[in-house]
């Protein structure tokens, strides 16, 4: 075999492997990644002149900020599906935190499909270690780079090269290969799989100033509020978060999505706009702007502050759509309407449109008489998972006295009733409707929400294992009985939902 057909094998076999791993990760099987690594050891070995180990084979737990490294040649490369200037941002924080500049003098980014991205060295220069050499042109590779750098190499180490390649995208080996990942060895299909989490799109900047308000007119009013309400006044110094929401309600303006920490108040609010109400209450000298990514990486502090942000700012957009905070729970839930104390429904539109009672009368078994209401809610969370949010929801009830606030003292024995009711499907479509719900606005919608929640999306997973193999035989109930009352079951939803 000549130097051109050896050049059009490795062209031809390494644009194999770069479909290959785009298939496994759009079917959510990402072992291919992983498998990568070992993979191209051989192949950067002869391009490089290099001695490679794969790090997360050799360490008891995965070596911070790269994956494979030569330790006598004191080179690195770091192995990655995610083309993004915060992965290598990311890394090189890492990098620095570990002092790994002291053990190498040169990392590779090796992005495994493709880099589409493209940077300047002049941004890069300020995440670099003092000294250290880093270019995009010379450091950052991806399968055509890979390519070009084996174009010039003697035809002896192309010959190599190719025999690894022909090696592992042998017919036999990509099947060995597409069973493993794709069904395991425990199953001849998958099934869909749905994970509670929506993921987020949030702003890119955060703004932060000190405040600028008289905390002692604010206690006054409060406490001149308190005794005209026949309640004692407060002599201790209330929290800044307390006074901050005091004067905000003075100001008759509805503002939740900040946080009063370390001294700062901290908004996704443009701060340097007069019509904001936060602008009226901070210092306008010490407004400062700043990227959310720097900021909720910097630490775990952060990181649990810039979640605090996401629930206020969640809580801000659910307000707008008839839903109300329940801080003693933690809960979001279907909110009272001021002038109707009685069942509430609401018209939505998932592929086709359909009417969801979100409120319901819990009425005396006997005498009919109203004894609670029944709230659809769900308890959210945040997680940062490969450098993106979600919002985990769960979805619950909540239930109130016949006033529709207060918590009924037979909220416990609901939810264990209603727990009884609901099965697997039951949850699967509460989770589904809260991620339509959340993401829905129509053409007459005035508000626009601070957050972006993304459609949910299925991915499958094997083996796949048959329902009644795994799920507890039971009775399945349409009602049930608890404290002279019944509970239904809703099966109002259906899964007629758009979620591609």
């Amino acid at each position: 075999m000549n130097r051109q057909a050896y050049i059009n094998s490795i062209v031809k076999y390494s644009a194999r492997f770069v479909e290959e791993i785009k298939l496994f990760n759009s079917l959510g099987l990402y072992d291919i990644n992983i498998h990568s690594e070992s993979f191209y050891i051989p192949v950067l070995n002869e391009i490089f002149d290099l001695k490679l180990r794969n790090l997360n084979s050799v360490q008891k737990k995965n070596f911070p900020a790269i994956d494979l490294a030569d330790f006598e040649n004191r080179c690195a490369f770091q192995i990655t599906s995610t083309s993004s200037f915060t992965k290598v941002k990311s890394t090189f924080e890492k990098f620095t935190k570990y002092n790994l500049h002291k053990t190498f003098d040169t990392i590779y980014f090796y992005f495994i499909a493709e880099n589409n991205t493209q940077f300047s060295d002049d941004k890069l220069t300020d995440i670099l270690p003092d000294g250290f050499e880093f270019s995009e042109n010379d450091h950052i590779l991806d399968n055509a780079r890979m390519v070009d750098r084996i174009h010039n190499l003697s035809t002896e180490k192309i010959a190599a090269i190719t025999d690894i390649y022909e090696r592992e995208f042998s017919e036999d080996q990509i099947s060995e290969r597409y069973n493993k990942n794709r069904y395991g060895y425990f199953s001849a299909g998958t099934e869909e799989l749905f994970v509670n989490m929506v993921k987020l799109g949030i702003p890119n900047q955060l703004y932060i100033a000190d405040l600028d308000i008289d905390e002692d007119l604010i206690q006054q009013r409060i406490n001149e509020w308190r005794i005209s309400k026949d309640f004692r006044p407060i002599k201790k110094k209330l929290h800044k978060s307390k006074l901050i929401d005091s004067e905000l309600a003075w100001q008759k303006k509805r503002c939740n999505d900040w946080f009063y920490w370390d001294g700062m108040l901290y908004t996704f609010r443009d701060l340097n706009r007069d019509s904001e109400p936060l602008n009226k209450i901070v210092d306008k000298g010490t407004i400062t702007e700043i990227y959310c990514e720097d900021f909720y990486q910097r630490n775990d502090n952060t990181n649990r502050v810039f979640k605090t942000l996401l629930r206020n700012a969640l809580i801000q957009d659910c307000y707008s759509k008839g839903l109300e905070w329940v801080r003693r729970k933690g809960i979001v839930r279907f909110r009272m309407d001021k002038d109707n104390t009685g069942v509430k429904a609401i018209r939505w539109k998932g592929k086709v449109e359909a009417t969801k009672t979100v409120i319901s009368e819990i009425r005396n078994k006997k005498e009919g008489h109203l004894i609670a209401f029944r709230h659809l809610a769900f308890y959210p969370t945040f997680e940062f998972i490969d450098d993106e949010w979600y919002m985990i929801i769960n979805s619950t009830w909540s239930f109130t006295n016949p006033g529709g606030k207060k918590t009924s003292r037979f909220e416990k024995d609901y939810l264990s009733g209603i727990k009884r009711l609901e099965n697997n499907q039951s949850v699967y479509n509460f989770f589904r409707f809260w991620a339509f719900y959340l993401r829905y606005r129509d053409l007459w919608s005035k508000n626009k929400s601070i957050l972006e929640y993304d459609k949910i999306k299925s991915f499958p997973f094997s083996p796949n294992i048959e329902d009644g193999q795994w799920k507890p035989l039971r009775e399945e109930f349409t009602s049930i009985e608890t404290n002279n009352t019944i509970l239904e079951k809703d099966d109002e939803l259906t899964i007629e939902f758009d979620i591609e």
